[in-house]
């Protein structure tokens, strides 16, 4: 298994979540000269507007690949946070309400802060862990850790919680963005 990459995770997930919160890009053609250009949508921007065929999507897109391009491609190998179950990156868990999602990514989230193991036998390269729980206060998560490790064991002190943040275009990103860069400072020493 490769070793954890701390700084090229910390990329992706910003370059990830740069790309997801991004205003969404329309096409705009302009009739009189058949120009095709991308810009942002507005929000004064009724519906659909600037929206092309599919055929001038095709002929506006940035890249194409042929089956001979993707016959030559090499990737890296793919890096996992949990191996085998959760990658590198942004990964949207979804299920039913009530059936464990939280509990489940809480106690991967205090295997990867500790290097340690979950699911059973599946074992986590250490490193810092964001654990944003938008629907939860500093009094259930307490609860929760102290019933998964606790109140003799020694709790992570890479996992770190934010039970409150902005959404992301009104300034959660730029906080998101701080506590990488002062989660990859604390990790180089």
């Amino acid at each position: 298994m490769n070793e954890w990459d701390q700084e090229k995770f910390e990329r992706e997930i910003l370059d990830e979540v740069e790309r997801v919160s991004a205003k969404p890009k329309v096409v705009v053609r302009n009739a009189a000269n058949g120009d095709v250009r991308a810009q942002r949508a507005s929000p004064s921007s009724p519906p659909g507007y600037g929206i092309l065929s599919g055929a001038a999507k095709a002929a506006a897109s940035p890249q194409q690949l042929s089956g001979e391009d993707l016959k030559t491609m090499r990737f890296d190998p793919i890096k996992y946070v949990v191996p085998g179950i959760i990658v590198e990156g942004l990964t949207l868990f979804a299920g039913k309400p009530k059936i464990g999602k939280s509990w489940l990514l809480l106690h991967a989230a205090i295997a990867v802060a500790r290097g340690g193991f979950t699911l059973g036998d599946v074992h986590c390269a250490e490193g810092d862990v964001l654990y944003c729980a938008l629907e939860d206060n500093a009094r259930r998560l307490q609860s929760r850790l102290t019933k998964l490790l606790g109140l003799q064991e020694e709790w992570p002190a890479r996992l770190k919680f934010w039970c409150e943040m902005p959404r992301l275009i009104n300034g959660g990103l730029e906080q998101i963005k701080q506590w990488i860069a002062t989660a990859a400072i604390i990790g180089e020493h």
